[in-house]
């Protein structure tokens, strides 16, 4: 009959011996890595390029010049121009609505005044001047889909 084997009691019957002392270092190799001569060179590589990137913002988002402020100002006046002239024109000719109630034509119109109001509500608040020209560019493009079209009728 066959006994089984037993590893534990192999192990146990066999003497110990020591590890090779040569083989250690191979071993710590494999086990911990050497540091890398390049890994501070990443870091100082990342740190560089973050700063760049930020030399390169501040230079795109530099602060307006005293040019570019008039430049602004005048197309604030010019769009405030074209406004003016638009609402003038809205206001003295009194459109006939020619539409059923509940009709597209007729929400699109009463969506775009209630556009236009709420423009005018942001406009009275702000006082800057990049918004304001936003805000305008905005209300400028309402009031032109507000005016009637120019068409020509065949009699």
């Amino acid at each position: 009959m066959n006994t089984p084997f037993n590893i534990s009691q192999w192990l146990k019957q066999q003497t110990p011996t020591a590890p090779p002392r040569d083989d250690f270092d191979a071993i710590y190799q494999q086990v911990k890595p050497v540091k890398s001569t390049y890994r501070g060179l990443k870091a100082w590589t990342i740190a560089a390029g973050i700063a760049l990137m930020a030399v390169g913002l501040a230079w795109i988002y530099q602060p307006s010049t005293m040019t570019e402020n008039a430049d602004r100002q005048l197309t604030l006046s010019q769009l405030q121009q074209r406004i003016y002239q638009l609402e003038h024109t809205l206001n003295n000719h009194q459109p006939v609505i020619a539409s059923d109630p509940g009709s597209s034509n007729l929400e699109n119109r009463v969506l775009l005044e209630q556009w236009l109001k709420h423009l005018n509500g942001q406009l009275a608040t702000t006082q800057n001047p990049l918004t304001q020209q936003n805000l305008l560019q905005a209300k400028l493009s309402v009031l032109q889909s507000l005016t009637p079209k120019q068409t020509i009728q065949l009699i």
